[in-house]
């Protein structure tokens, strides 16, 4: 029997493309190795506070058309932008968190509702459906995909998409098992930057914005095996080893 393919996880991105480029080259190859094309899960929040935010756009764009079978999940911060790509107008919380870099990497900084619109049409429709058409979950065996988290009080296939996106508190100081181990970024773990297992989550984002660390958690999700790689200062891909917090109820994988 031939082995399932994996699935290549990646964190928060935030406009580090050049983080994202080694990522990817890194999966290309560990991908050919095991005589598989990648399958890659990008968790969300791909723009803002980075230094290459339309570039990071275009090439997680870029990567879903060479591996249809990858998965775009939508982060606040994507949904930010889709919502400005929608409306031409820009909510302020977004340009306070890094929503005005992302708008001069576009050029769209200072143009009204309808210029807006109207540039986004014909420049950069590809993003603007990219974002439309992003997952809020993704589930694959006993995992369940999501960019922030989930609430523990609703079945995970029932998730309202505001909770899949947002959520922080509830659902990380929960306690227990879940129907699935949950796949999240959003909330940065960055002291150590590394991946953060639990009971019931694997938190993902190690705060590249911030860290130059970005994440890469390779998953076999029918033996519930994963490793875990991330960029390195010396431009290099790295194996790392997460950090497990049992909080009474043993760690997931």
């Amino acid at each position: 029997m031939t082995a399932q393919a994996p699935l290549y996880v990646i964190g928060d991105i935030h406009g580090h493309a050049g983080l994202l480029d080694r990522l990817l080259t890194f999966i290309e190859s560990d991908a050919a190795q095991r005589g598989h094309s990648p399958k890659v899960i990008f968790l969300g929040d791909i723009v803002d506070r980075g230094p290459e935010n339309r570039r990071a756009m275009d090439v997680v764009s870029a990567t879903l058309k060479r591996w249809p079978d990858s998965r775009l999940l939508l982060g606040n911060h994507d949904s930010w932008l889709l919502e400005f790509f929608d409306q031409g107008a820009a909510d302020p919380a977004w340009l306070m968190n890094g929503g005005a870099e992302t708008l001069q990497s576009y050029g769209l900084a200072d143009l009204d509702p309808a210029a807006v619109r109207d540039r986004v049409a014909r420049d950069f429709r590809d993003h603007f459906e990219m974002l439309r058409d992003a997952s809020i979950q993704e589930l694959a065996g006993n995992f369940a995909f999501v960019h922030a988290g989930v609430n523990p009080n609703r079945p995970i296939p029932e998730q309202d998409a505001e909770d899949c996106i947002w959520i922080r508190g509830p659902f990380l100081n929960h306690l227990g098992r879940l129907s699935h181990t949950v796949v999240h970024g959003h909330t940065p773990m960055i002291d150590p930057p590394c991946p953060v297992i639990t009971e019931n989550r694997i938190s993902l984002d190690t705060g590249a914005f911030a860290t130059g660390v970005l994440s890469l958690m390779i998953l076999d999700v029918e033996r519930e095996i994963a490793e875990f790689h991330a960029t390195g200062p010396d431009g290099s891909v790295t194996t790392i080893e997460p950090l497990r917090v049992d909080r009474g109820h043993g760690t997931a994988l």
